[in-house]
Parts: structure tokens; sequence; C-alpha cells
């Protein structure tokens, strides 16, 4: 993709691109033309809803819980993000995230995708940036207990600090781990605990914020649910604070995530079926996948050493798309690990199941694979030497056998794995899911009134039943 000219463009470097389609959706051939003439027209119906809304300003955004897709407008919004990570650089050599879904999965991604992998391994005491470290998503104790000790014993508890993620403020898993965190720190814990929860008020929505003392505190923007919030703060602060080098790094990733979001958003508004706009392009395939291609399961194959984006894609499409017994299964898959443990299932089991791949074409690193005496008949001849480029055969040979076996797949391409690429590909997705929300209607009643404020893409009430029963397990003992 690529074709970023024209007012607006951010840059020529960022691209995302639906590059290639393999395999049919089998549509009665009698029927296509019709079918792609009404989807084609429903498309920019869409989209000149959302378009109306963006003119409608930042309110209907907020009460419509689309302000995330405005959020990076805002004048000076994130300079308080850039203050507090670079307090929190000076003062720590731990930081340990807590939180959970939206306020866990997003910083995964970004830190997994962007930072070196042993980034924790390679830190300096007393140099930015600290080692990042997360807690707040289980009640099974055995990693925060290894964690705390670990932070003991090495002697980094006093320069540890904790970023607490809770819209409500009031999550358990989070509660349980900020609590057994903050009496390992001792009585000044409030001085090494940062807060990022729901704007101020009464109730829950301040639990976080009341405590006082605190070393630093973010108000999340109101219109932002938890999913959709990974290029708000809970996905920017830890991206800032582990940036590598020293402070202007922090502006200069802000910079790069803001330009990859821009560049994202002008997309979002062009009209379809412009192949420019990516979100639009890839929601219609999905939406026509499983209405007209009856396919239920969707495998998201992120072609890339990385298993956190599948997670965080898993509970973005799951929460925002699964309503009224609808809603593709999504299975998480990386290649070529997944090759090994999912393929086998993919090409010869249960015929309902299409691929999306994400290709990453500039993997940012490269190896030459040697000659080494004593290993010359230990696997295959070898013409090409580049990880990489063994890498990218592997891609094109799943998603061509998968087409050979009727697997339908469609790959999305990103230009490279950099900030601009990571940020405006979480933007992509999100759209893609708002937009899949509106063909299926799911902002709609029963009787087809539109309710913004009641749609369903945006809420997700099916996680309740399981809270109440659990805290009415533990309030009882």
């Amino acid at each position: 993709m690529g074709r970023t000219t024209g007012a607006g463009a951010v840059s020529p470097a960022v691209r995302f691109e639906i590059s290639r389609a393999e395999g049919s959706l089998q549509l009665d051939p009698v029927l296509s033309e019709a079918l792609c003439q009404a989807h084609d027209a429903r498309l920019k119906g869409v989209h000149c809803a959302f378009r109306a809304e963006r003119a409608a300003g930042e309110g209907e955004l907020r009460a419509r819980n689309r302000w995330w897709t405005q959020a990076h407008t805002l004048s000076d919004g994130y300079q308080p993000v850039v203050c507090l990570a670079d307090s929190i650089r000076r003062r720590a050599d731990a930081v340990v995230l807590i939180g959970i879904g939206g306020s866990d999965l997003a910083a995964r991604v970004i830190t997994d995708l962007l930072n070196d992998p042993q980034h924790n391994a390679r830190h300096v005491a007393g140099v930015p940036p600290p080692q990042l470290h997360f807690a707040g998503n289980t009640f099974d104790p055995r990693r925060l207990a290894s964690l705390m000790d670990w932070l003991d014993s090495a002697g980094l508890l006093p320069r540890t600090v904790l970023v607490v993620v809770s819209k409500s403020g009031t999550t358990l898993e989070t509660n349980v781990a900020l609590r057994c965190l903050a009496a390992r720190l001792g009585a000044g814990w409030r001085e090494q605990c940062v807060v990022v929860t729901g704007p101020g008020g009464s109730g829950a929505s301040s639990a976080l914020g009341g405590l006082g003392g605190l070393l630093g505190e973010l108000p999340l923007q109101p219109g932002v649910g938890g999913r959709f919030s990974g290029h708000t703060e809970p996905g920017l602060l830890p991206a800032l604070v582990t940036a590598p080098g020293d402070a202007d790094a922090v502006q200069a990733r802000l910079d790069a995530a803001l330009a990859g979001i821009r560049e994202a958003d002008r997309r979002f508004l062009l009209e379809p079926p412009d192949p420019d706009n990516t979100a639009f392009a890839l929601a219609s395939w999905l939406h026509l996948t499983e209405v007209y291609g009856n396919r239920s399961t969707l495998v998201f194959y992120n072609f890339l050493d990385s298993e956190p984006l599948g997670a965080w894609f898993l509970q973005l499409f799951s929460e925002s798309l699964q309503e009224d017994g609808r809603g593709l299964d999504v299975i998480p898959a990386v290649g070529p690990t997944s090759n090994h443990s999912l393929a086998n299932g993919i090409v010869r089991g249960p015929r309902n199941k299409a691929v999306l791949f994400l290709r990453w074409l500039d993997l940012d690193t490269e190896l030459q694979v040697p000659d080494v005496p004593g290993l010359e008949r230990t696997g295959p001849s070898l013409a090409v030497r580049e990880m990489t480029r063994i890498h990218d055969a592997c891609y094109h040979a799943t998603a061509e056998d998968f087409a050979a076996n009727g697997v339908p797949n469609l790959t999305l391409e990103i230009g490279r794995r950099d900030t601009a690429h990571v940020f405006g590909l979480l933007r992509v997705l999100m759209d893609s899911v708002a937009v899949v929300g509106k063909l299926q209607n799911l902002d709609r009643a029963q009787d087809g009134s539109i309710d913004p404020a009641k749609d369903r893409t945006y809420l997700q009430d099916g996680v309740e039943g399981y809270k109440r029963r659990m805290l009415a397990m533990v309030a009882t003992g």
C-alpha cells in the first residue's frame, strides 16, 4: 500500500496494505453481482455515518464511546504523559504495570514489538529506560510471588515504580496485585505508585484517584473504552517509559506513534472502495467471510515472533463483535511457530476457518545463516541465507498452501516493525472492528432504532455473571 500522497499525508514510509486474498468464499455466482453492489452501497453508507459523527464534534464522539478516533488531535493532549514518563524514567530501575484486559494487553503488544527482547536483561542501574514487568492479570500467585522476591533480592524495591491501570479502579485482579506489591514496598508505597484511572467523580471511577500522595496520576479519557485505549494513556505511558535512549527518546517515540495514528486516521476517511482505506477493506472481507462465506472461525496469523498482538486482537474482536449468538471465533497464531501446531487443523480439520495473515515487510533485523563444518547434512541445502527471506518464503508457502486446500485467506501487509507502524496498526484493526459492528447492526435495537450510547460494539456485559458469583464467594469465604 503505501500511496500516502495528497492533503494530510503524514509520511510515505507508513504503509498498510491489503495485498492478497487467496481462496474463494464460494458465493453463488447468480447472487454475487447483486450482492457486491448492495454490499458496496452499505459500506458507503457506513462511511457516511462515521464522517457525520466526526463532523458532529467531540461531545458526540465521547457519547458514542468513539473518542478514541480523535484523541490524538488534542492540543498538547499528551504532554502530561510525556512529563510523567520522564519522571518515572528518572525515578525507577524497575516498573511494574498492574492491569488486566485493555489495561494490560496493548502495553504488552507495544513493548513486545518495539523493545529489545532483552530489554530487562540489558538494563543498567540508574540509567533509563527502566525494566518493565507485568502483574495484575491473574489470581495465580506464582509469577507475582517470584517477581516480588526477585525485586527484593536484587535490591530494586526502593527504585521500583508501580503503574496501576484500571478504568473502574476496583478490578479485583488488579486490586489484589496492587495490595501485594504495595505491602512489599512498605509504608511509603504511594510515593512509588502511578495510577491511570477513570476521570474524577464519585464512586468507583475515583477509587484509585482519591488515594493521595501518589507519584503521579493520569485520567483515562472519557469516551475511550479499555479495549480501544491502546494508543492513548494505557499504551503510550509504558511505551514512552521504556523508549531506548536519553530524554529525547521519549518525545521521539511519541511523535512516531502519533504519525502512525494520523496516517491510519487519514486512510479511514477515504471513501470506500478506495484501496488505501485499509480498515474498510479488511472489515468488508471479515463481514463477507462470516455472513456469506459461512465461516465461523478466524485464525489471526501474525507472521512474526510475537504473541501479545493475537491476545489483544482476540479481546478486541470477541468483546466487540460476538453478540446475539454471532461473531467469528478468533484463534491467535504466530508464524511460523503455529505451522507446527495449528496448520494441520486448518488444512485437514473442519471447513469453518478463514485466515488473516499479518505480513511485516521489514523486520528491522537480519541474520545470515552460516556454513558450520559438520552440520552440512543436518538440514536442506540453502541458496537463501538471509533469515528474513527464509521467513518470508515460509509466509508465502503457508498462504499458498492454505488456498490450495480451500482455506480462504487475506494478507494485511505492514511496512516495518517500528513505532509508527505498530500504533497505526492498532488503529487500523480497531477501525475495522468498528466498521464490522455497523455492518452487523450492533448499533441497532431489536426494533431497528439506533441508540449510539447503546452500540454493543463498545459495550459488553457477558462477563458480569462470573464477576458477581466470584465476588459473592470471596466476600463470604
